[in-house]
């Protein structure tokens, strides 16, 4: 299921009528990294059928995908997204371009690559917006609607938490407008946005990996109920084990 819907999207950006959106997400990326830096960047599957990420200041890219594929500018190394093959604190920039949306566990996938970032490196995401009419008109009606039913549409503010859990500072987070013009469309989009719902088609999320995670004293953190199973055993991050400890002190 994964591979199919990467290969569904790759195909659907080469359509001419896609194209607009494939220029607008480089150009919400080249300004989302700016601050990015590093000597190693893994780009996890290859929903683009091009390298979206040429302005980034970055010595080497890698594309990791099930199967071979040719992308200029990047090396290619082929792998299970659901078994990385690289070393724990190895790469400086993992980006996850539609890449949450086709594995089976994505808060499996996040802690992966939590254990394979160097610290202080960022991990940059990019998704489809589940309360967008256009993507869900595509689950529904679309000629691949079977392919895009199994995708795992998640909002936004729930990636931001799982990141905040994974002690991550979120240095860029933006939907894409709706571009509807003037008038009732971007009166509509202002509501919507101040009732809590982003109807953008996409979003874009880039987060650090802190040093010393800003977790509060005295308080034990848990994961929260919503969050993944794991052979029926929480699976809490190895940033999270902080415990409670308190000092007694003598009375003279």
């Amino acid at each position: 299921m994964a591979f199919q819907l990467q290969q569904q999207l790759n195909h659907w950006y080469r359509h001419p009528a896609n194209q607009p959106l494939l220029e607008m997400q480089a150009q919400v990326l080249a300004t989302a990294m700016k601050e990015v830096f590093g000597l190693y960047l893994v780009q996890l599957g290859a929903p683009w059928p091009c390298n979206l990420l040429t302005e980034t200041k970055v010595n080497l890219q890698v594309l990791c995908e099930r199967m071979p594929v040719r992308m200029e500018g990047m090396a290619s190394v082929v792998a299970d997204l659901d078994y990385l093959p690289f070393g724990r604190e190895a790469v400086d920039v993992f980006v996850l371009p539609h890449t949450l949306e086709v594995v089976e566990d994505p808060y499996h996938l996040l802690r992966q690559v939590d254990r394979m970032l160097v610290l202080d490196g960022h991990v940059v995401i990019v998704g489809l917006n589940p309360w967008n009419w256009k993507n869900q008109r595509q689950r529904l009606l679309g000629s691949a609607r079977q392919v895009f039913r199994q995708a795992h549409l998640i909002r936004m503010h729930r990636l931001i938490d799982w990141l905040n859990l994974l002690g991550y500072e979120i240095r860029f987070a933006q939907h894409t407008a709706l571009n509807m013009g003037t008038g009732w469309g971007e009166r509509l989009e202002y509501v919507l946005e101040k009732a809590g719902v982003h109807p953008g088609r996409f979003y874009f999320i880039v987060a650090q990996k802190r040093s010393v995670p800003l977790t509060p004293v005295g308080l034990n953190w848990k994961l929260a109920n919503w969050l993944p199973i794991n052979k029926g055993a929480w699976v809490p991050s190895r940033r999270l084990g902080h415990q409670r400890q308190e000092t007694k002190h003598e009375t003279g």
